[in-house]
């Protein structure tokens, strides 16, 4: 019986995978349970194994986009005798040789000499391309580069998909607020090597980020629910993702039950999580399930973003770079270590007021990072 190879159930919000490489040639014989092709899907690989012993027939090539339940190969069973048939191998088409003038013939005694023929002027080489060339007057006579084009990678195609998607089934609207750092920064200089210390681990931002939200969702918990269909799914647990930047561009990894956790297990989390999306080791189930999201833009400079929710997600948490700039306090001007938050929500569950709430209570528990945000001995 001819057994299907079919290409795994990715996860509720990844259906688009991309074969990298098959680790048998078509026709070759294969083992059942053995490991024949490699897929990557949001920067996750995965093994896919022949369902039955027999002949493989290869029928999406290595780079090829596929999709959750296509079908990319086959195995043949083998004949009654055992023995395997030869690889099926594609007709190859006779290639034109090249005729040259057999010794002794007219080549070698040619005519009398015709006229001279008129050989081209030489052209000018094109100048080299570069973004230094946009917007110049090249030489007279000098045509201009023309541009090129490339395949998107599928991992890109996947990720545009799923961005067209969000963008076309939730109604998005972003507010934001600013937020004074000097408590964090402050509690991370005291208290940051003896944190080491103690918890092996390093005590970064983001696990600040993360502690904040999940006191805020706490209190507008509509932002941790979803829409599915004409139905609210109202989610208890805040399964956390934190998004991460990896050369297979951005991941978001989902800490689970985040709500439950304390700093320094948030801290060791996260970390975690960031090295395995950073090593393309992330599972499946490492990447689904996730309630509400954060995303630092801030280590790249940015100063004011809008992020997309990661569908269907209802919300995001933008951090931004921290900066010193002029605030006023008490009458007087002073200058003040200031980052911009940014939620994106969307407007068809969340209103303006839970919204300009959430945020809020995210600028109290970190401008007030004391002892109910950091909690050092738990």
């Amino acid at each position: 019986m001819i057994a299907d190879i079919v290409v795994p159930s990715l996860g509720k919000l990844v259906s688009l995978a991309t074969i990298t490489h098959w680790q048998r040639e078509n026709g070759e014989s294969v083992a059942a349970g053995e490991a024949v092709c490699t897929l990557e899907a949001a920067g996750v690989t995965l093994e896919i194994c022949a369902p039955a012993g027999g002949r493989l027939e290869i029928m999406a090539g290595a780079g090829s986009g596929v999709m959750t339940g296509n079908v990319i190969g086959k195995v043949f069973p083998p004949p009654p005798g055992g023995a395997m048939p030869p690889p099926v191998l594609p007709e190859e088409k006779p290639v034109a040789a090249k005729l040259s003038p057999p010794s002794g013939g007219a080549a070698d005694h040619p005519g009398p000499a015709g006229p001279p023929v008129p050989q081209p002027s030489p052209v000018p080489p094109l100048p080299p391309a570069s973004h230094a060339n946009y917007g110049v007057i090249v030489a007279p006579g000098v045509p201009a580069a023309a541009p090129t084009r490339t395949r998107m990678p599928p991992d890109r195609r996947a990720e545009a998909r799923a961005l067209l998607t969000a963008s076309q089934k939730t109604a998005r609207l972003t507010t934001f607020h600013e937020v004074d750092m000097s408590a964090v920064l402050a509690l991370r200089s005291r208290f940051g090597e003896a944190f080491r210390q103690r918890h092996g681990i390093r005590l970064g931002f983001m696990s600040f980020a993360a502690r904040s939200t999940c006191f805020a969702l706490g209190e507008v918990p509509v932002l941790n629910d979803r829409i599915e269909g004409d139905e609210v799914v109202h989610c208890p647990e805040v399964d956390l993702g934190i998004a991460v930047s990896t050369d297979r561009g951005p991941l978001v990894p989902v800490v689970r039950g985040a709500g439950r956790l304390s700093l320094p297990a948030l801290e060791r989390e996260i970390a975690r999580l960031a090295e395995r999306g950073r090593d393309g080791r992330l599972s499946p189930d490492e990447l689904r399930g996730g309630t509400f999201s954060i995303t630092n833009v801030g280590v790249f400079g940015s100063l004011l973003a809008t992020p997309m929710p990661v569908f269907p997600q209802a919300g995001i948490l933008g951090l931004h770079v921290v900066q010193d700039r002029p605030v006023a306090r008490e009458g007087q001007v002073v200058v003040r270590p200031m980052m911009y938050v940014s939620l994106s929500y969307d407007l068809r569950l969340v209103g303006g007021r839970e919204a300009a709430t959430f945020l809020l209570r995210v600028k109290e528990f970190l401008e007030g990072a004391g002892e109910r945000l950091l909690e050092l001995a738990e």
